[in-house]
């Protein structure tokens, strides 16, 4: 098509070539701008997002560090207070009923409550929405205390027993996601909290007497983004320093390592994760990192709009650039490609196109040699047609001439033999199936129905059913659909004769043949297979090869005479195709296009 398409339009053609360098230049240079302006846009999309996302992170790591620093307020409080810190480290260090009596002996003046190490934890959680629970653990005592929905319960723990010590005093960092065995001591799920942890010392030896985890409601640490969320793209995270997730914007990562951690810690830019992804982190002195994770994705997704007008533009652009050149040529063309669309037609056999002479230059010419060479041509092919058609008659004709005597000769023969044998017994019924043969094939016509093509092969088979008796037998099936099919008259005499001539064993073997035909798709198929002795593979190949060969005088005579003649009536459609094995038979198919009535 490309070939075709510089053959008439640009080779030898100086003007066709001018415009069309002029119109790739122009093409190549509006492409290069537009893919320009989006990479700039894109870039510009892609800084402005992160910019978002990196205010995004700070809100988050300010919110998580301030619930950080709380937990150390708590603890300053305690040692600023000396009544205070003597409480809690006395609650620490012994169980809960000791407590009790220790704080029935202190009981002094209206103020005695307010150094409650109990009643001050449960203060402190009023204080801050975001807690969601409050668990100290005393080291000397094995004393779990665990304050929710400001209720108290204790839990005597034996570190030789219990995993909740060593997980709470082996655990150093500052900011976690809830412990495993601690979740079970206290009976709850914390799934969706983080811990942020201190130690509690006493002030008079420094010795840490305790540990303090206050539990936080991760989801609260979305209310930190609240006025970026319309803009935000992509999951955030918070990890801990061993990369568990504390919160997830997502939610598919919670109480699990996060799968890329080590990846995206290592690389602040574009990386491929679970997509390619733009990818910022910070990470707070307390050791977690609040994580932004953006897939290219998403980014491009919002540029989609902008790429399409791009692409609108430019395709204007370069169309105007286009047409403008290819105006000042567009009437010289204008004749060219109605000259090349009637030679399109003319190949898809539309003989009857002519071409309108409205110029007197080169196309003119061109159109008016066109014209004349299409009258010629018509007028050929008319001619041509007509004789071929004449030929194609004279041709049947003399087929049919020499088929009639050669079957009557073999049917005589038939007879001869059956009255050698037999002398006059059931000669009767021969001559009576004989004189109906010449009936039938003294009458002119060409053509007979299928079903009367079947009769005559029936009458032709009882002849040598006489002859042979019991080592000889058939059977004619009709497919009542294809009882009008049209079709030449002997033309299945000829394939039986063959079977009785060439084709008959002298075993003990009975001979048989069976003869019928089926309606499939419009097509008529007519098999004709016999278990005769059948003939060599090489018999086979020199039989079909002659049949669209012209007479040659060869021993298949009678089969081409058939193909001629169907191929003469239904064309290149009808088929003849012969299948053989020596020593087991022949069989024989045709297929051709089903007509009903004369032809």
């Amino acid at each position: 098509m490309l070939s075709s398409w510089y053959q008439t339009f640009i080779k030898d053609k100086t003007l066709s070539k001018m415009v069309v360098i002029y119109s790739l230049i122009a093409i190549v240079t509006v492409i290069g701008i537009a893919q320009a302006i989006f990479r700039s846009m894109l870039d510009s999309a892609v800084q402005s997002q992160m910019e978002i996302q990196r205010r995004a992170l700070d809100s988050i790591n300010d919110y998580v560090q301030k619930n950080v620093d709380y937990v150390e307020q708590i603890t300053n409080e305690i040692y600023s207070q000396s009544a205070l810190a003597d409480n809690v480290s006395f609650f620490l260090m012994h169980n809960y009923n000791e407590y009790v009596n220790y704080r029935l002996e202190k009981l002094t003046g209206s103020g005695a409550s307010y150094w409650d190490a109990a009643s001050f934890f449960v203060r402190k959680m009023d204080a801050n929405p975001a807690i969601k629970e409050l668990i100290l653990y005393g080291e000397d005592s094995q004393q779990v205390y665990d304050f929710w929905h400001g209720r108290l319960k204790s839990y005597q723990v034996n570190a030789e027993k219990s995993y909740v010590p060593g997980a709470i005093m082996n655990e150093s960092a500052r900011i976690s996601v809830p412990n495993l065995w601690l979740e079970k001591l206290v009976d709850k799920n914390q799934e969706r909290m983080y811990t942020a942890r201190t130690n509690i010392t006493n002030r008079y030896n420094l010795k840490t007497v305790g540990h303090l985890l206050v539990y936080y409601d991760s989801d609260q640490i979305g209310s930190a983004i609240a006025p970026y969320e319309n803009k935000l793209k992509g999951n955030l995270l918070v990890l801990t320093p061993k990369g568990k997730v504390i919160y997830d914007r997502s939610g598919q990562y919670y109480n699990e390592p996060y799968p890329y951690g080590e990846q995206v810690l290592s690389y602040n830019g574009s990386a491929i994760l679970k997509e390619n992804s733009w990818i910022s982190a910070v990470q707070n002195n307390n050791g977690y990192i609040v994580l932004s994770v953006v897939p290219k994705a998403e980014i491009n997704a919002g540029l989609v709009d902008i790429q399409r007008t791009i692409v609108i533009l430019s395709m204007a652009c370069i169309l105007v650039i286009i047409l403008i050149p290819f105006g000042f040529v567009m009437n010289y063309t204008k004749q060219m490609h109605l000259i090349i669309h009637s030679m399109r037609s003319v190949e898809t056999g539309e003989l009857s196109v002519r071409i309108p002479v409205k110029r007197k230059d080169e196309l003119g010419l061109i159109a008016g040699s066109f014209n004349q060479m299409l009258n010629k041509l018509t007028h050929h092919i008319n001619r041509s047609y007509k004789a071929e058609a004449e030929q194609s008659r004279a041709e049947m004709t003399a087929l049919q001439a020499r088929v009639n005597p050669h079957f009557l000769f073999n049917t005589l023969e038939v007879i001869r033999m059956r009255a050698v044998s037999l002398g006059v017994t059931e000669v009767g019924d021969m001559v009576y199936n004989l004189a109906n043969l010449f009936r039938n094939l003294v009458e002119e016509e060409m053509f007979v129905s299928l079903q009367q093509e079947m009769e005559n092969s029936r009458m032709y088979l009882e002849l040598f059913k006489s002859r042979y008796q019991d080592n000889f037998s058939y059977e004619i099936r009709l497919d009542p659909r294809t009882a009008d099919h049209c079709i030449v008259k002997l033309s299945l005499q000829v394939i039986i004769e063959n079977f009785i001539v060439h084709g008959l064993r002298d075993d003990d073997i009975i001979n048989r043949i069976e003869v019928s035909s089926e309606l499939k798709d419009e097509f008529v198929s007519i098999v004709v297979s016999d278990n005769g002795v059948g003939m060599s593979e090489e018999r086979l190949n020199a039989i079909r090869q002659s049949l669209s060969q012209p007479d040659s005088g060869s021993k298949s005579f009678g089969l081409r005479s058939v193909y001629q003649r169907l191929i003469y009536i239904y064309g290149d459609e009808c088929t003849m195709d012969l299948d053989s094995r020596y020593g087991e038979g022949t069989t024989v198919i045709i297929s051709m296009p089903y007509v009903k009535g004369d032809l």
